[in-house]
């Protein structure tokens, strides 16, 4: 109960943050203040229990920590670019609805194809070389996606998305596989657990940092008498809203350089735990 409500709370003052009321308000300081008084409580509970539901020695675990790391990063970048890109192909670039939603399905194509090679990559190389090699993707593709501009073809903006998603798929599964082989089998649901935990937090900060940046350009452009939440991305002129959507994009390649961290972190060889 602990858990759920301090996660609950994070979450939700993440997402409404800036939206539903001012950050800094009373409600929005109160939120996240409640928010850790819940966690420290969960945490002073799991270290008296004798059967945690999150055990502490997770967070001591370098394998579990570079998964973790790694999922919350993929959260991030799923939210940020497909929340974006069909606005910026469809209010920019002039493309359908039909062709936007193409442009950010290459990420989903992209994805599959990295997992499915991904098990010959890091059972023949090593985890540590496969997550290394989906953050190069990953720097890659969210390096292509900001090349675009008001006159790039709509391809680009696909290619961006599928490279991303092959980055994607090198970072996510390896990720989940090396948690559970680093953990014996009665751990292993933990382990699975926490990374999809990062995974979902990753996502609510994603569309909380990226939202709030986007909603700032916009102020700025529109001379800073807006609130963020009250403007309307697509009633917005393509000269405010193009701005906008860059500076998410800008900061969604800098979330992909966190993917590099995630494969640094990940020991360079560890022996699975054999039950």
């Amino acid at each position: 109960m602990l858990l759920a409500l301090a996660a609950g709370l994070l979450l939700l003052g993440l997402l409404e943050g800036g939206i539903r009321w001012a950050w800094w308000s009373p409600a929005g300081v109160g939120i996240f203040v409640a928010a850790v008084v819940l966690l420290l409580a969960f945490v002073a509970v799991e270290r008296r229990v004798p059967d945690p539901v999150l055990p502490l020695w997770v967070f001591r675990d370098r394998v579990l920590n570079a998964a973790t790391i790694g999922a919350f990063v993929v959260g991030m970048l799923m939210l940020g670019v497909t929340s974006y890109v069909p606005v910026y192909a469809q209010r920019v670039l002039g493309a359908g609805a039909v062709t936007a939603g193409l442009a950010v399905a290459a990420l989903a194509i992209g994805w599959p194809i990295a997992a499915s090679s991904a098990g010959r990559f890091y059972l023949r190389l090593g985890f540590r070389p496969c997550l290394l090699a989906g953050s190069l993707f990953g720097v890659l593709g969210t390096g292509i996606v900001l090349l675009v501009g008001p006159g790039s073809p709509v391809w680009l903006l696909a290619l961006g998305c599928l490279v991303l998603g092959l980055g994607l798929g090198y970072v996510a599964s390896p990720s989940i596989v090396a948690a559970q082989s680093a953990v014996s089998w009665s751990h292993r649901g933990v382990a699975t657990g926490t990374n999809m935990f990062a995974r979902s937090v990753g996502s609510a900060v994603g569309v909380a940092v990226f939202g709030a940046v986007a909603n700032g350009v916009v102020a700025s452009r529109l001379g800073g008498g807006h609130r963020a939440g009250d403007v309307d991305l697509d009633a917005l002129p393509v000269g405010v809203l193009e701005p906008a959507l860059h500076a998410v994009f800008v900061g969604v390649a800098l979330t992909a350089l966190a993917l590099v961290a995630a494969g640094l972190v990940m020991p360079k060889r560890f022996e699975p735990v054999a039950d």
